[in-house]
């Protein structure tokens, strides 16, 4: 079936954002959002197989290559070598001492022990770091050192408590770096979904997110039972 003028449409907007958000070429901003589809699903899939070992994916705009985030541990490389030919991608590969899972689970124990206290904890998986919002100082200085702990537990748990081994940044002394933004959440209107099945108007939608590859439209905002804010976006807004 041919491409419909509001297909065309839609690929010329994507190539317009692209040049403007990332100051490259026509044809630069073309390749990447020919490639687009094809990184989201090799991120997902490497990321959820080997989210012990590796640590997240960032695109370089320029050349098109999406670099992998990799741990000392990493030992999958003709794997995963052989899922980015599977989707016709380039990929290079950048060591990082944090890996996904530690990540995830990091920023799930700070939002289930703080989230109620304003506080919101997310991995950003391109820079291995925990971006976290606190209602005050004193609640972040709190959350930060609550976060160095949890380093030193995940890294204790994936060398099997043999911190000779240098798979995590914790192994050798480091916490989890943290970026914290001072933001009361108790200020922000009600969400009007409370749960799946009740929600009224007006929905919040539409607001321009500007990420290292683009801008996106965040979908909806929500809050989780355990008091933590989260943004429901387009996929292309993950990579």
């Amino acid at each position: 079936m041919a491409n419909t003028d509001e297909e065309f449409d839609g690929v010329e907007a994507q190539v317009a954002a692209s040049m403007e958000g990332n100051g490259i070429t026509e044809a630069e901003a073309r390749h990447l959002v020919e490639l687009q589809d094809a990184q989201v699903f090799f991120a997902e899939e490497v990321g959820g197989q080997y989210s012990d070992t590796v640590g997240g994916f960032s695109l370089d705009v320029h050349t098109g290559t999406l670099h992998v985030r990799i741990t000392p541990d990493f030992a999958n490389k003709a794997e995963v070598d052989a899922i980015a030919a599977k989707h016709g991608i380039d990929i290079t590969y950048d060591e990082t001492p944090w890996s996904i899972a530690e990540l995830d689970a990091v920023a799930a124990s700070i939002n289930s022990e703080f989230g109620t206290e304003g506080v919101a904890a997310t991995p950003d998986y391109e820079t291995s770091t925990l971006l976290v919002t606190a209602p005050d100082q004193s609640t972040a200085d709190r959350v930060e050192s609550r976060i160095a702990s949890l380093s030193e537990t995940q890294a204790a748990s994936a060398s099997g408590g043999n911190q000779t081994q240098t798979n995590s940044g914790a192994s050798n002394g480091a916490s989890i770096p943290v970026s914290t933004t001072i933001e009361d959440l108790a200020d922000m209107p009600e969400d009007k979904c409370t749960d799946r099945f009740h929600c009224g108007g007006p929905l919040r939608s539409g607001i321009s997110m500007t990420v290292p590859d683009g801008v996106c439209s965040i979908g909806f905002t929500a809050t989780a039972a355990d008091g933590s804010r989260w943004a429901f976006t387009a996929g292309d807004a993950t990579v």
